[in-house]
């Protein structure tokens, strides 16, 4: 096996973020698209800019970790609070978009009550056409609802910018769909996320809400909504898990987190490659990492690394005070087994290390905890490859979600 140069989940590039010494909130001639303004060379594509004219917003203060702003925190760290507070209340699918000096995140359209609570019986209305989640169209959503039951819906879009926030004065439904058109993806790349959040950085919530009066009749847009982007917020549950005045997070200094559903903890990264040097086997989403082992490979392998997979002299990271490996592993069918190890900076790369076999994998998430001394050879006081995933001949689908040290 050859990790001297593993292609990586995506290609690091550098990205100066656009920053404004006075953020303001101003409206965009009516007529305006804005195609002048300035985007960050990043691998998203772009959500409309001005912002188009919402139901109702909130600017968030993100709590305890807004106070953080200009002190070392980074889009990581407020995507992280914005994610889980979505994951918290329900969100599990969203779609990120590129804003000048940010990033904007788009929910799933949801299915509310007459007071703004989710229609938990119908939340995700199962008679709604699909809406294709690669795409952010309002015109989309309107033509969606068409045959959609009467009530009201509506969609979050967080953006994070440092850029005074425009605000479009046309109405959604009269914008050119044209302009909307554009591909989401499913995460921050990696490249975004240690840009700093300065304290030039604003955070706001925007609610664009549709009201549908019956099936097969035309939505209206609802502009202003009868609520406030806070009650939005907080009868979505949202509001106090994005604005958690709470003091900066506890280390328990009986675990070192490698990995956790969201994204690898900083200083960590990954790399893949397989014995014909596939390396497109493996997707990380916002809860899991998983690993579609292909067929026709003699051996494949994930590997999480101190800092990015490099030749000698690599970097090491002591952890020689703790005593198991803990990582939750699941199948995608049930039955799969896979082979687990970790190798220190002086190791070579020909697969001699000790790794430990994890068989008959469930379709659910179980808990395995390998005792660190399983791995004869490694020393743990110079770990460089802080867990690897190894493949041998057959094809199968591992997941994984958390990954930890503990004493």
């Amino acid at each position: 096996m050859n990790e001297s140069h593993p292609s990586q989940l995506s290609s690091p590039t550098s990205i100066p973020p656009t920053v404004l010494l006075t953020p303001t909130f101003q409206e965009a001639p009516t007529d305006v698209f804005n195609p002048t303004v300035t985007i960050s060379p990043v691998s998203l594509p772009l959500f409309p800019w001005p912002v188009p004219k919402p139901s109702a917003l909130e600017v968030l203060t993100l709590g305890s970790l807004g106070k953080l702003a200009g002190t070392g925190i980074t889009f990581r760290d407020v995507e992280k609070r914005i994610s889980n507070a979505l994951d918290s209340a329900g969100y599990d699918d969203k779609s990120y978009f590129g804003v000048p000096g940010g990033f904007a995140i788009v929910t799933r359209l949801e299915k509310m009550d007459a007071y703004g609570f989710p229609d938990y019986r119908y939340r995700w209305a199962s008679a709604l056409p699909p809406i294709s989640f690669t795409d952010f169209s309002l015109s989309d959503y309107l033509r969606a609802l068409f045959g959609a039951p009467k009530g009201h819906y509506r969609v979050f879009v967080f953006v994070v910018s440092s850029e005074p926030v425009l605000q479009s004065g046309t109405p959604v439904a009269q914008l050119d769909a044209q302009t909307w058109i554009v591909e989401g993806a499913n995460r921050l790349p990696n490249q975004m996320e240690d840009l700093p959040y300065t304290r030039e950085h604003r955070t706001t919530a925007y609610v664009y809400e549709f009201v549908q009066s019956g099936i097969g009749e035309t939505a209206r847009f609802n502009i202003p909504s009868d609520f406030t982007g806070k009650t939005h917020l907080k009868r979505a549950d949202l509001w106090e898990n994005l604005n958690a005045d709470t003091s900066t997070p506890t280390i328990n200094p009986n675990v070192n987190q490698i990995f956790q559903p969201g994204s690898l903890e900083p200083g960590y990264d990954m790399g893949v490659d397989s014995s014909g040097g596939l390396t497109d086997w493996v997707t990380v989403s916002g809860k899991e990492i998983c690993m579609a082992y292909p067929s026709g490979q003699a051996w494949g392998a994930v590997f999480i690394t101190i800092g990015k997979p490099t030749n000698p002299p690599r970097p090491s990271q002591d952890l020689s005070e703790y005593k198991k490996l803990s990582i939750e592993l699941r199948g995608a069918d049930g039955g799969e087994s896979i082979l687990v190890g970790i190798k220190d900076n002086t190791q070579p790369n020909d697969g001699s290390e000790t790794k430990y076999h994890v068989t008959n994998l469930t379709t659910g998430w179980t808990t395995v905890e390998i005792p660190l001394m399983e791995f004869t050879g490694a020393d743990l006081k110079r770990l460089y490859v802080v867990t690897e995933f190894v493949f041998e001949n057959i094809s199968e689908t591992v997941c994984v979600r958390n990954i930890r040290y503990l004493r």
